[in-house]
């Protein structure tokens, strides 16, 4: 089952040509995703993220790589690449010894790390560690404004390209509840969905 944040090689056509192409999944359909793709700059050695996401069929996916059980750099290793900061990568089978790739950040394969600075690892909490996800208390006018923004999301009706934002938060939101409900062993998602006013 695919997922958002998940790797895929793709089976592509660039007019008669046949190729090979590399994303990042943002959005899940029955018969299509929406991807991010990675891709070659022309003057560097380098490849990054598209500046548009892309929808492609399902059945053009040659390899579906999993972030949930790999990790976000072993995935990434496993598609083919190494990250130099979170949104460029160098491509393993390029780097050779007369190319010299700068390195953002240090990314051990076995952490990841990605984001995170190396001074900061200390003082930041493991989400299996944190409290369960509570609502503010609307007390303020700021708690009040974005708990009124939420309701308001839920009930605009957008226009199709503003329809598939609102399934993709939607999307998100749904798997955001259940990992929350499977942390905390609650047994039940929780929802975002309706906070107080």
């Amino acid at each position: 089952m695919y997922s958002n944040g998940d790797f895929v090689k793709i089976n592509a056509m660039n007019g008669t040509e046949q190729e090979v192409w590399y994303g990042e999944i943002v959005g899940c359909y029955t018969d299509s995703l929406e991807v991010f793709l990675i891709e070659k700059h022309d003057t560097e050695n380098t490849w990054s993220y598209s500046e548009e996401w892309h929808k492609i069929p399902v059945q053009s996916v040659m390899e579906h790589i999993y972030t949930t059980s790999n990790g976000v750099v072993a995935a990434l290793k496993q598609l083919g690449f190494r990250p130099l900061d979170e949104s460029t990568f160098v491509k393993l089978d390029e780097e050779n010894d007369d190319t010299i790739i700068p390195i953002g950040m240090e990314l051990p394969v076995e952490e990841d790390c990605i984001g995170i600075h190396p001074e900061m690892a200390d003082f930041i909490v493991d989400d299996n560690d944190g409290e369960a996800f509570h609502f503010a208390d609307p007390t303020n006018d700021f708690v009040r404004e974005t708990h009124q923004a939420v309701h308001d999301f839920n009930t605009w009706q957008p226009d199709e390209n503003g329809q598939k934002i609102k399934d993709f938060i939607d999307t998100m939101d749904t798997r955001e509840c259940v990992n929350e409900s499977n942390r905390t062993t609650l047994g039940n998602a929780v929802s975002y969905t309706q906070p107080p006013l």
